[in-house]
């Protein structure tokens, strides 16, 4: 995880500081974020790639490989896209049927609650799931491991959430500025679902280790759909009745 993260600080640093800020002040506008980020995945492509070269292969094409993984990557591979249609439909809704002006609202609210549960995901994903997979054969340790991260889970989350609910304005008015105070109200909302987002990926965590890809799959099919259909539906009453209906899909799909 340490080496993992640090990858990811460089190559953000890099590409962000030493390349977004010096092309945005040459006038290139938002062209410096997106060489930014297509930057930002070279650079850190080519540090795990330094990291690991001594244990690269030759690519090539094995029949029986692709056989033993062809049923459980699908699953994998649907689960990945689900959730990451999931993670943007309510944002074409809002930028569709709303307009671009409530998107810019709605889209910096949703980030700054977000972040505590990509960071968990992060984790999650790092050190978590290689650690449950090896265990996956044995449900106690599995189901204790499930039940300590759901502890510490809202050990992290709660605190944070009342925080959040708490603070929303200053907050706004320190990271966003006065202009932003449209923004406090799905702050506000989104925050008091950050527990779901953070113990929902202990679940997802649990169900990938002992291989039910399918699950997780239809899992975040479901969880895409009550987005996608929620979001619609309330998209006519404004971006604050948006991020409730979000919130409410987001809290079903850990139930």
């Amino acid at each position: 995880f340490r080496i993992s993260s640090t990858a990811s600080l460089v190559a953000w640093i890099a590409s962000h500081v030493g390349l977004a800020i010096p092309l945005a002040y040459l006038g290139l506008s938002y062209w410096a974020l997106v060489v930014a980020y297509m930057a930002e995945a070279f650079i850190l492509a080519a540090i795990y790639f330094f990291i690991a070269r001594d244990y690269l292969v030759s690519p090539r094409f094995d029949i029986q490989s692709y056989r033993d993984i062809r049923r459980q990557s699908l699953g994998y591979s649907l689960a990945g896209i689900s959730s990451f249609t999931a993670k943007y439909i309510d944002n074409v809704i809002v930028a569709r049927l709303i307009g671009t002006a409530e998107l810019g609202i709605y889209s910096r609210a949703y980030y700054l609650i977000a972040m505590p549960a990509n960071l968990f995901g992060d984790l999650n994903k790092s050190v978590v799931f290689p650690l449950l997979s090896k265990v996956h054969h044995d449900k106690a340790r599995l189901r204790t491991a499930q039940l300590k991260g759901y502890a510490l889970a809202a050990a992290l989350a709660l605190p944070t959430s009342a925080f959040l609910c708490c603070f929303a304005k200053e907050l706004v008015l320190t990271v966003l500025g006065q202009k932003w105070m449209d923004a406090v109200a799905p702050i506000i909302v989104f925050s008091a679902v950050i527990y779901f987002r953070v113990g929902y990926r202990v679940c997802a965590a649990v169900t990938l280790a002992t291989g039910q890809s399918y699950r997780t799959a239809s899992m975040q099919i479901i969880y895409m759909a009550l987005v996608a259909s929620l979001a619609f539906f309330s998209a006519p009453y404004g971006v604050n009745a948006v991020a409730f209906a979000v919130s409410g899909a987001i809290a079903t799909s850990f139930f």
